[in-house]
């Protein structure tokens, strides 16, 4: 892949530790993970096939299964670790997107229920006292 998305990929995950929000994220992927992904859509584009979204880095959200990745629906006691993809999440992919992990949401849907820091919400990537 072209150096601009392995430029993006680094300055997200400097971002990310810049942040120093470990409780945003369920599972996040290692970021040779992703820089090894980027490579193979490099290949895939050169040899001419249509990847609209080459590149662009994603999270999804915890209810939604992501292989390889826990899917917890913002329950631990829900947790499990899919084997494929979600139809969304596998077409996101095909189109040459690239997930960065996955993150919290509200337990069941329930606005403050995700398990996360006291005092910090999880959809803020500012301060703790965001």
């Amino acid at each position: 892949m072209s150096t601009p998305v392995l430029a993006r990929i680094r300055a997200a995950y400097a971002r990310i530790e810049a942040v120093d929000r470990p409780e945003i994220w369920i599972g996040l992927r290692p970021q040779d993970d992703l820089e090894e992904e980027a490579h193979t859509l490099g290949t895939r584009l050169a040899a001419g096939e249509l990847l609209p979204l080459a590149g662009r880095l994603l999270a999804v959200k915890g209810n939604i299964d992501v292989a390889g990745l826990p899917t917890t629906a913002g329950c631990p006691s829900y947790a499990y670790e899919p084997a494929a993809d979600a139809p969304a999440v596998a077409r996101l992919r095909a189109a040459g997107a690239l997930v960065i992990g996955t993150t919290r949401k509200p337990s069941s849907g329930t606005p403050g229920a995700a398990t996360t820091a006291p005092g910090r919400s999880s959809w803020s990537t500012g301060s703790p006292a965001s």
